[in-house]
């Protein structure tokens, strides 16, 4: 499940996985196939300590880690099975090479990974789960609605839900 929160120029994610070892989520103003043009978030717990780092993505190839990071954490913790990860971002950043600029009204595409046992503290192994999000979002509200805005992504609940279920 991913919510986040726009408020005072600042986006506040919470990600939270059913498995102990990495959790990621994507975003990308493409289309989804192929991981091309991927700004990854991915965190966890390993040994005790938190860590989330980011990555860029260009294809299906392993993502490389990227030179800024520009996702900071909050908190991450593991219980009963479950990965949450908390962390913020500026909706835009200065690296524009490797990280979407969430500008106001910019839809993007939401995917989702993980790892059901390895952390990627250190180096990252292939997911052993994901999937792309079939409908865009918008993160950033336009100029009219620029106040305040919750938003809870009903659609990776649900997708969540039918893999725990399954």
């Amino acid at each position: 499940m991913l919510t986040w929160i726009y408020s005072n120029n600042k986006l506040s994610f919470t990600l939270r996985c059913k498995t102990t070892g990495w959790c990621a989520v994507a975003f990308t103003t493409g289309d989804g196939r192929g991981m091309q043009d991927y700004d990854i978030a991915l965190g966890g717990v390993a040994s005790g300590d938190n860590y989330l780092n980011d990555y860029w993505s260009t294809s299906t190839t392993k993502p490389s880690k990227d030179s800024a990071n520009n996702f900071v954490l909050t908190t991450a913790s593991e219980a009963d099975g479950y990965t949450t990860v908390q962390f913020e971002r500026d909706p835009e950043t200065s690296d524009t090479a490797n990280d979407v600029q969430f500008k106001p009204g910019t839809e993007v595409t939401i995917a989702w990974a993980m790892h059901n046992s390895l952390d990627g503290d250190v180096d990252i192994s292939k997911h052993t789960d994901r999937q792309v999000l079939p409908t865009k979002y918008i993160l950033v509200p336009g100029a009219a609605n620029m106040l305040e805005s919750r938003v809870m992504l009903s659609a990776i609940l649900a997708a969540i839900v039918v893999y725990l279920v399954s």
